[in-house]
């Protein structure tokens, strides 16, 4: 590469650009953006930024937050949850990263001759998608927040290095079951709305976690070659030393790659 010059992957191109090449950083920022046909793919519209589709999928995800949750889980119950609004995240740019970072895992794990097992116990209930890749493990999770930064994490992204010390150490957490995720929704937005999203995720090669590791900042490698799991998951049951049983109550799903998580739903509700 010619001195100065940088490289912006445009799906499995390499663009060059420098001062001299009469390529400008904005041209080439726009040409590594996901193709309109990508983008369809995930059934997004043209638009870009938060797309208002409360009519389409209210019902639906209010039936799989009261589904997925615990039948005695919460105070009032799941089921008097009002969803208020649903935006659809199609932020270009997070796509990018989160359909490199799928290329990345996929590559390594079969260079490395790893086969990624399916995620056991299945995730269920779920949001029925057909563009979900079921080889790399690729599921809907739910992550709860202060709705007053759910903006930011529509723009930015889950940061695993803004992540707090977890029982597993310092990674995004998400669960299965929405009621755990609501645990993380007190704070409401200024309108009285609180804010729960609903995720992407792409697990990958999955390690099960046995107990806590609260220094956790990497999933464990694996027994081949020093390469890495790519997520942790802590079924119930798992040991914690916490809590009135000592064991792990709602399943848990780590991530410590903010790129493997695409937070596609942000549902606001009373």
């Amino acid at each position: 590469s010619p001195a100065g010059a940088r490289l912006v992957r445009a799906d499995s191109i390499n663009l060059e650009f420098s001062p001299a090449s009469g390529l400008t950083p904005p041209l080439a920022l726009a040409l590594a953006l996901p193709s309109p046909g990508l983008r369809a793919d995930y059934g997004w519209t043209s638009e870009e930024g938060l797309v208002d589709v409360t009519e389409a999928m209210a019902e639906t995800l209010k039936d799989l937050i009261v589904r997925s949750s615990h039948p005695r889980c919460g105070i009032p119950p799941v089921s008097a949850l009002v969803v208020r609004k649903v935006l659809r995240n199609q932020n270009p740019l997070l796509l990018r990263e989160y359909r490199d970072r799928q290329e990345i895992v996929q590559v390594e794990k079969a260079r490395s001759g790893l086969v990624i097992e399916p995620v056991k116990p299945p995730v269920e209930p779920t949001l029925e998608d057909d563009t979900l890749n079921s080889g790399l493990n690729e599921v809907y999770l739910f992550h709860g927040c202060d709705a007053r930064k759910a903006p930011a994490i529509a723009m930015e992204g889950l940061d695993e290095h803004l992540s707090r010390q977890g029982l597993y150490g310092y990674g995004v957490y998400l669960a299965q079951a929405a009621c755990k995720s609501l645990q993380y929704c007190s704070s409401a937005n200024e309108e009285g709305h609180r804010c729960l999203f609903l995720c992407r995720v792409t697990l990958g090669l999955v390690f099960y976690a046995t107990g806590q590791d609260h220094t956790q900042r990497l999933p464990p490698h694996t027994a081949k070659n020093g390469v890495r799991h790519d997520s942790v998951v802590a079924n119930p049951g798992t040991h914690t030393g916490v809590g009135p049983t000592g064991t792990q109550v709602h399943r848990e799903f780590v991530l410590f790659n903010k790129a493997q998580v695409l937070p596609e739903f942000l549902v606001y509700f009373t």
